[in-house]
């Protein structure tokens, strides 16, 4: 009942033509049915004319209120502060649904931005949004993602590094993470933080970027790496590296070339860490 708004009318008529004999003898070979011998609301949408009851609106409506993308009881988003722990849960419901859900090929569930109406917080959610290219790709590489991001952690806390939280000026400069061997601390657990995030969704999409600067840093003065660094200067792919954030970068790093090409490096490296091949 709950996919057509609770309409007990609706419903109603729905189930009993499905129980019809005609409609049991003619169109249940080619449905799929469930643990009760029932037909699924999947596979009457999509083998049937059930979307003139249910329109598609209707079906995102309740896979969202499922979800959890709806405040419960009410028809606005809920608010999650963008946090570890509460980008972790919608995460894994995200996942869960884009891997699980019978209707996983015609939507996909994302993690979203929502700026609260009531004030300049951006909060986040969990939202299900009909399937395109964009967000199927978004989707195929969530998993992917959270399994690198638990792996680079592992890696960095056995070498004995931690992660810690952003200084307020980088977060009033819109950076989401940092590198950083000359301020390096110890935490309680007595691992030494050289690697500082963003709370919530930018602080793990940061993560593997770096990572990478960790990595470039811990090489020390490698040939490999001075290569990397030396043909990225001198090439003049610091600016197309770098991209939008070059100007933040500039500003961060006062305009010292060899601390952005190693930026640019970084950057290159998180990006062949993330590609899921």
């Amino acid at each position: 009942m709950s996919f057509t708004s609770n309409n007990r009318n609706e419903a109603v008529k729905i189930y009993l033509i499905t129980k019809n004999d005609s409609f049991i003898r003619d169109w249940n070979p080619r449905l799929i049915l469930d643990d009760n011998n029932e037909p699924t609301i999947k596979s009457l949408l999509d083998k049937t004319n059930l979307s003139t009851y249910i329109p598609e609106q209707k079906v995102l409506e309740k896979l969202n209120r499922d979800i959890g993308y709806y405040k419960k009881g009410m028809d606005r988003p809920a608010l999650w502060l963008n946090n570890d722990e509460n980008y972790s849960e919608l995460l894994n419901k995200a996942i869960k649904f884009n891997q699980n859900s019978e209707f996983r090929d015609k939507y996909v569930a994302s993690i979203i931005k929502i700026q609260d109406t009531e004030s300049p917080r951006i909060f986040i959610g969990v939202k299900v949004e009909k399937r395109n290219k964009l967000n199927s790709i978004n989707a195929d590489n969530m998993e992917y993602n959270e399994q690198l991001n638990i792996k680079l952690r592992n890696i960095l806390s056995n070498h004995g590094v931690s992660i810690g939280a952003l200084t307020n000026l980088e977060k009033r400069m819109g950076i989401h993470g940092v590198t950083d061997f000359n301020v390096a601390k110890t935490s309680a657990e007595g691992l030494v933080e050289l690697i500082r995030l963003a709370n919530g969704i930018h602080g793990e999409k940061a993560l593997p970027e770096e990572f990478a600067h960790f990595i470039i840093e811990a090489m020390g003065d490698n040939p490999l790496i001075n290569r990397l660094v030396n043909n990225i200067h001198s090439n003049n792919l610091i600016r197309e590296i770098i991209g939008d954030d070059y100007d933040t970068y500039n500003t961060l790093y006062e305009g010292d070339n060899a601390k952005l090409a190693k930026e640019a490096a970084g950057k290159l490296l998180a990006k062949h860490l993330l590609n899921n091949e």
